[in-house]
This record gives structure tokens, C-alpha cells and sequence, in this order.
């Protein structure tokens, strides 16, 4: 897949950094030499210096055959001209970063669309919702939500508290019948074991779950977690 990016800063370097080692076609544009030298000192990417609203840099980087424009430059006027351009030189997909979480809702979404923006997105929106799964499902270790969280996959530290120690599914009453979650794997001793009928869990075993939003709080609860409920939070 090839990626353009724009704006070499915190977000768009981290960006490259991590498409890179996913062995993306990574093409980083800044107009700052040396945070285009920082960024490429320890990433495989292509560093093109020069303004990313110019058509001429763009188009060098092969915007017209792009899969991928993302600009994450700290304008959110520059980021939005650089997708619109993006799009009508030929890029497959845009996305903008904005700093306003307010402006990306509905209606607003339609009309980034329109103009040639597919995807907004703010970090300050993303870390406040990590934040707030962090406090909702604090014993997880991590979590993904699908289908607007109607069902997550997480995984969760088996300890020597759980009533899982030495029990498999086939034999645990927590598991039968239970349509609310299911393990689905295990990370042990940096091997990743699938959990079948008759898999026995482990002290520190990292269990793989796929749950519905009524599993959330039994699941820690039966791998041993203590329960505790935060009332006050002080941000």
C-alpha cells in the first residue's frame, strides 16, 4: 500500500514510524529539513521536503497513485486543503487530522465528504477515549471495540486467585452456556496457544477474550482481578 503523509511532526512521524515497520510504502512531506532528518534517521520512508499544498510536491510523491493521503500537519485548514488537493490529483482515500473533536460529527462528516475528505479524525478525541476505556475496563490489558462495541475483544492476566487455574472450558462452569464471552486465546511464555475444549489455563496466562458488553465485568472477576469500582476521578 502506498501512504502519503504530511507533516513530520509528533503525529506524522509517529504515523510513519509505525507504517513503516508494517513494511508500508511510506512517503513523508514537511517543509522543516530537520524534522524530515529526524523522522528518517531510524524509519525506511521516503522524505520529500518541501510544502505538502503544493500541487508539484505532492504529485512528486505519487499523490495520483496513492492508496493513502493522510495529512497531520498542526494546521487544521492546511490539513483539509491537502486532502481536498489529494483527491482531485487522484488519491484513493483521504484523512485529515483537526483539532476541534467538536466539528466531526454527523453532519459534519457528510459535508468533509463532499469536499474531498474521507476520514477525520483528533487525537484529543482518541486519547479521551482511551482514557475513558481505561477507567471503564481497568483490569484489560488491551481492547478493541467493534461494531460501535457491541462486541470487544480484549485480553485480561490470569492470576493465582482465578478459579480458571488448572481448569479448561470443557470442565468450568463459567463457561458453559455462557453466550456473553468466550476465550479465544492464550499468550504463554511468548507462545500463542488457541483455546480449545480442553486447554487448562495457567497462573499469568494473557487470555484472549471475545465478549458482548455483559461480559465486562464477570471476565476479570473469574481470572482472578479484584473488582473495584472508581467513583471520583480527578483530571
Amino acid at each position: 500500500m502506498k501512504i502519503i503523509i504530511a507533516g513530520a511532526g509528533e503525529v506524522g512521524s509517529y504515523l510513519a514510524h509505525m507504517l513503516a515497520n508494517e513494511a508500508q510504502d511510506t512517503y513523508l512531506i514537511d517543509d522543516n529539513k530537520k524534522r524530515l532528518d529526524k523522522a528518517r534517521q531510524h524509519n525506511d520512508i521516503i522524505a520529500l521536503e518541501g510544502d505538502a499544498k503544493d500541487v508539484d510536491i505532492l504529485l512528486e510523491a505519487g499523490v495520483a497513485k496513492c492508496d493513502l493521503l493522510i495529512a497531520a500537519t498542526s494546521s487544521e485548514e492546511t490539513n483539509l486543503l491537502i486532502c481536498i488537493l489529494g483527491k482531485k490529483l487522484g488519491a484513493k482515500r483521504t484523512i485529515s487530522r483537526i483539532s476541534n473533536f467538536e466539528e466531526i460529527g454527523g453532519d459534519m462528516r457528510t459535508l468533509y465528504k463532499e469536499i474531498g475528505v474521507d476520514h477525520v479524525i483528533s487525537p484529543v478525541e482518541i486519547a479521551a477515549k482511551e482514557i475513558h476505556q481505561l477507567i471503564k475496563h481497568e483490569a484489560f490489558l488491551d481492547h478493541y471495540d467493534f461494531e460501535g462495541g457491541k462486541l470487544s475483544v480484549f485480553s485480561i492476566q490470569v492470576t493465582s486467585n482465578s478459579p480458571m487455574v488448572g481448569n479448561c472450558v470443557l470442565n468450568s462452569k463459567h463457561f458453559h452456556n455462557n453466550l456473553s464471552f468466550k476465550p479465544i486465546a492464550i499468550l504463554r511464555h511468548a507462545e500463542t496457544i488457541m483455546v480449545q475444549a480442553t486447554t487448562e489455563f495457567e497462573v499469568d496466562d494473557i487470555v484472549y477474550f471475545i465478549s458482548t458488553p455483559k461480559g465486562y465485568e464477570e471476565i476479570p472477576l473469574i481470572c482472578g482481578q479484584e473488582d473495584f469500582d472508581i467513583k471520583d476521578v480527578m483530571i
